[in-house]
């Protein structure tokens, strides 16, 4: 399962995830942060690599729009700040850790999922 990091996640979570083994890259990395959510999640599926993202309501409903035109994605993870706060890039990567060792490589194909503790 590859990663994709919205523009509200630090790119350290990106760095200590690579450290790790997984294969996660960053917004901010890309230099595509002036990129619309659109944008920025086409070019998720592009990559074939699951978004994760604080912006909750923005990519639920792109993902509607989506499952409406049964177009194909690669997933979205929802990062809520009263589970994780944004700044905690350290609990943040340890989650997703967690998330990425015990699920299947195509777990999140067309999902949404909430990240939690």
């Amino acid at each position: 399962m590859k990663l994709y990091l919205d523009e509200n996640i630090s790119p350290l979570v990106a760095k200590k995830l690579r450290e790790k083994g997984f294969d996660v890259i960053s917004v901010h990395e890309n230099n595509t942060r002036s990129k619309s959510d659109i944008e920025q999640f086409e070019l998720a599926i592009r990559e074939k690599r699951a978004i994760v993202t604080y912006d909750v309501v923005d990519f639920t409903d792109l993902a509607k729009g989506y499952i409406a035109k049964v177009k194909p994605h690669s997933g979205i993870i929802l990062v809520s700040n009263k589970t994780i706060p944004q700044g905690n890039s350290k609990k943040l990567a340890v989650s997703l850790e967690k998330l990425l060792h015990h699920k299947e490589k195509d777990f999140l194909e067309n999902r949404i999922v909430y990240l939690t503790k």
